[in-house]
């Protein structure tokens, strides 16, 4: 419940950086996203994601194999796709903090 619950706060901060304050889209530029996990991570939406996923293992003790293969997957990719988009917030903005990590906090 933790993870989906950040991983739909994730999406909600992504949402408002576009909306005015009557939730209309005013624009299509890109910006920097803050609040929650944004302050410590380029992708929390991501982490979440594969928080979410290791959770569903958990449930089923870890033993089962084909699921173990989908959460070696999840985390790959994702982890993947989100140094890209560090990456790319890197290069887009010059004032994009230096102490944020890609997906996981204080490590990458």
């Amino acid at each position: 419940m933790w993870a989906s619950w950040h991983h739909h706060k994730a999406h909600v901060i992504l949402a408002n950086l576009r909306k005015d304050s009557k939730g209309r889209v005013t624009t299509l530029i890109h910006r920097i996203p803050s609040g929650d996990w944004f302050d410590l991570v380029s992708c929390p939406h991501y982490l979440a994601e594969i928080l979410l996923y290791f959770g569903i293992g958990m449930t089923q003790g870890l033993t089962h194999v084909g699921w173990l293969l989908v959460m070696v997957f999840v985390l790959i990719n994702q982890t993947g796709i989100a140094m890209q988009t560090h990456r790319w917030y890197n290069s887009k903005y010059h004032e994009y903090p230096k102490t944020r990590k890609a997906i996981f906090p204080y490590i990458l």
